[in-house]
């Protein structure tokens, strides 16, 4: 079995259906049913995106499976979060290989989405001025502003649906304190490069 991903590598994660009963080996990650499931799904993705992305795409891991009915969700594994495809790319690139029979799983086409978590590390300077025994004295400190994105992407006979959360999160530092106003510019900045 492969592994899951690491440091910087950067994940895609898939959410299948399958046409098939869950048995309880499969919540057991070392029996021999789990395994070699995850073997065949890995395999089976593997071929399909090693073609598509040969030289940014490394590997899939099986997360895990459920019941009712028989699920599991897959990390796709890329260099970086830099080269993680589009999610819409890659869900139909799925869909191809399985109608092209390229692919052997017993996947719900319509049951297909994914997800990507990114986050994006903005610098963020505040000026704030504090009387002090010098004259017009000039604190500068630097925020950190964590901005954590999920985007999931559905294929179905509908038009495509893409929903994004955004999470704001700010990290401590020194002593300043970071406005209102000055979250909700930043938040704004990452909406619009989300949408653009």
């Amino acid at each position: 079995m492969t592994e899951p991903a690491k440091g910087e590598e950067g994940v895609l994660t898939l959410h299948l259906r399958m046409q098939r009963v869950f048995i309880s080996a499969y919540n057991n990650t070392a029996s021999a049913q789990y395994i070699t499931l995850a073997n065949n799904i890995t395999s089976e993705l593997d071929r399909v995106y090693q073609e598509l992305f040969p030289h940014t795409y490394l590997r899939c891991y099986v997360l895990n499976f459920w019941p009712d009915p028989m699920s599991v969700d897959v990390q796709l594994i890329f260099l970086n979060e830099t080269v993680v495809p589009n999610i819409t790319f890659t869900i139909e690139s799925l869909i191809s290989a399985i109608n092209g029979s390229k692919i052997f799983l017993d996947i719900i086409l319509s049951s297909i989405s994914a997800t990507v978590d990114r986050e994006i590390l903005t610098n963020l300077s505040i000026s704030t001025t504090t009387r002090t025994s010098a004259p017009n004295a000039t604190i500068t400190t630097t925020a950190n502003i964590i901005t954590s994105a999920t985007t999931m992407t559905t294929i179905d006979a509908a038009p495509i649906q893409t929903q994004t959360i955004m999470k704001l999160t700010e990290k401590p530092f020194s002593e300043a304190t970071t406005s209102l106003p000055s979250i909700l510019t930043v938040l704004f900045m990452v909406i619009f490069h989300f949408i653009t």
